[in-house]
């Protein structure tokens, strides 16, 4: 095991860059001053062992052992603990009652389960990281980890919108659901910078599920809960991104303001690259006024006012949210699909796979342009 302090966060760093949702290290090392907010040395050694897919605890107790002398009970206190603060993933096998632990990729998972234990000095940490270098890893592999589904009100017919791009649909066959504060907002807010968008939005399914409730980071809803939220959600013109498969673990309703990968993204040149979406906006010129309603709706500034005044849009910004539609007056902007049918993963490990087949094709790429 790693005995100095900074080695044993530069080694975690390594190890977590290597997984699907990767760890890039910067040269101002904030990365390090968050895994510090995230570890202390002790558990940073432990987390080091940590795979990505969940394993009993036994398994990683037999990891453990090789390296570092202590009994089982207290490995299991320390990845509770973990776990408890959101450091980790966990949860219990229901049939056996075993526990399980993996590592957490940073976002999707250790930076919204800090709902409870923000500081203004990890908010800004977060955000410097976001921008020097983890949003340029969420678009590395082509593989977006995330999907931008349009919101109810913004599709017209039915059979325009696919089982996996509706987000009723997803709510309806899964179970059990929490809910939890949106975490952007939430940080955004403790630095002076928030917004009035409604804030409990976050909706989790399945094992994360178990995971926002058994750990106090959000609370567990009906169906109906969480359609009425859903509905909320949409009235305030916020953004649905559901994680990038058919069965996903979760849908963040997001806004423009405060999301991390949302204006993370805006500052991109072509914001679609981070997004999987099947939509675009399309405007009916005859019908625009030009009064600029969408301009101001829209997340990823991708439409403006031409020179006659009439809305145009960039479609290498539009991701296909959709909150542009209700808010037209005069019904100019509609959604279209975009292309070849994009079909998600089947399910989040496909996703992770898929991603990883990604990564190490752009990295071929680069191999092959410097050779």
């Amino acid at each position: 095991m790693p005995s100095d302090e900074n080695d044993v966060y530069r080694k975690l760093q390594q190890h977590l860059d290597e997984m699907p949702i990767g760890y890039p290290a910067t040269k101002s090392g904030v990365e390090i001053r968050l895994l510090k907010f995230f570890f202390t040395p002790e558990e940073a050694e432990i987390a080091l062992l940590l795979d990505y897919q969940p394993e009993p605890l036994r398994r990683i107790y037999k990891k453990v052992k090789k390296v570092k002398d202590i009994p089982i009970e207290q490995l299991e206190t320390m990845l509770d603990g973990m776990l408890k603060k959101g450091s980790v993933n966990g949860g219990k096998n229901p049939a056996t009652g075993e526990k399980f632990f993996a590592a957490a990729f940073l976002a999707v998972g250790m930076f919204e389960y800090q709902v409870n234990r923000l500081t203004p000095e990890f908010v800004r940490d977060f955000e410097q990281y976001m921008d020097e270098a983890f949003i340029h890893e969420f678009k590395k592999s082509g593989v977006p980890q995330l999907r931008t589904v349009p919101i109810e009100q913004a599709v017209e017919n039915e059979n325009l919108i696919a089982t996996y791009d509706d987000v009723r649909k997803i709510i309806e066959t899964r179970s059990p659901i929490t809910v939890a504060p949106c975490i952007c907002r939430k940080a955004k807010k403790l630095i002076g910078e928030g917004c009035n968008h409604v804030s409990e939005t976050c909706l989790q399914f399945g094992t994360a599920a178990y995971v926002y409730k058994e750990n106090g980071f959000g609370r567990e809803i009906t169906k109906d809960e969480a359609l009425a939220i859903l509905k909320k959600a949409e009235d305030d013109g916020l953004v649905m991104q559901p994680g990038n498969s058919q069965k996903p673990g979760w849908i963040c309703c997001c806004c423009g303001c405060c999301c991390g990968v949302l204006t993370a993204a805006k500052k991109l040149p072509n914001p679609g690259e981070v997004f999987s979406t099947n939509h675009m906006s399309s405007i009916n010129m005859e019908k625009c006024i030009g009064c600029g309603t969408c301009i101001d709706r829209c997340p990823m500034g991708a439409l403006k006012l031409n020179d006659d005044n009439k809305a145009e849009i960039n479609l290498k910004r539009c991701i296909g949210c959709g909150v542009c539609v209700p808010a037209c007056p005069e019904s100019a902007v509609k959604l279209v699909k975009r292309g070849e049918e994009k079909v998600p993963p089947a399910n989040n490990l496909d996703m992770y796979m898929r991603i990883m087949e990604g990564k190490a094709r752009a990295l071929q790429k680069e191999r092959e342009k410097t050779s």
